[in-house]
């Protein structure tokens, strides 16, 4: 037998790119799911070599693993339908089998930079999860001078806003009106909050690093296939604590 079975069905759909394993775990219990022919409704059943796996009668197949930066410019959407919108990030990769990526850390409409593109479900779930708190770091240009008490106060106490709370665990003040701001959780619109908070108009908020990963000089516009150290020191977080 494959030494990759047997796989807990989450896990298989996820492989297969279908989305992250949360999301494939609601599609099993909404009973979107079935192996050879029998509508599955629980989370830990196993996927054995030879089964036959269908999400809504589409046969799920395993995909050759594929991870990309892309550095989204202004204007692009991170995800990968809207009616309102034309342009889409995952639009500026140019690779076979492109429509069974998504992205992995959102960027809004207006900013800038870094976005990982995978379709390893559990790679992406890694990523996102809290408990690993992978560092986004962000450069930031503000159209007012920066008081940088404002953002020292978010780094040591955190802001409550619309009943979360937002922190930064880094400040980096760089002239006047940049810095660079480094989060542990990257909730929506996060830095947005925090500056608006203040009465700050952003100017550029742009990625630069997930984790260990570096956006680098990659070209506005332009990707890259990730690579495996750099896939690595995402896989083995926290796998030895």
């Amino acid at each position: 037998m494959n030494e990759i079975f047997p796989m807990r069905l989450q896990k298989y759909l996820a492989a297969c790119g279908l989305g992250s394993r949360r999301t494939c775990e609601q599609y099993i219990a909404d009973g979107d799911v079935s192996i050879n022919g029998i509508i599955i409704s629980q989370h830990g059943t196993k996927v054995v070599e030879g089964d036959s796996v269908c999400y809504r009668d589409r046969e799920m197949v395993l995909l050759r693993k594929k991870y990309f930066v892309l550095n989204k410019p202004a204007g692009y959407l991170s995800s990968n339908s809207d009616p309102h919108h034309e342009d889409y990030a995952r639009d500026l990769i140019n690779e076979p089998e492109k429509s069974s990526l998504f992205h992995v850390g959102r960027l809004d409409l207006y900013s800038t930079g870094m976005i990982i593109f995978t379709n390893d479900g559990a790679f992406a779930q890694k990523v996102s999860h809290p408990k690993y708190e992978f560092e986004k770091e962000y450069f930031v240009t503000l159209r007012q001078q920066i008081n940088e008490d404002d953002f020292i106060q978010v780094q040591k106490y955190g802001l409550a806003d619309d009943g979360e709370m937002l922190k930064i665990k880094e400040v980096r003040f760089l002239d006047e009106h940049s810095m660079h701001l480094i989060l542990k959780e990257g909730k929506n619109r996060e830095i947005r909050r925090i500056c608006y908070h203040y009465g700050y108009t952003i100017d550029k908020l742009h990625r630069i690093r997930i984790g260990e990963v570096l956006l680098g000089s990659l070209p506005e516009g332009s990707y890259r296939e990730m690579t495996e150290i750099e896939i690595s020191s995402i896989l083995e977080r926290g796998e030895n604590t």
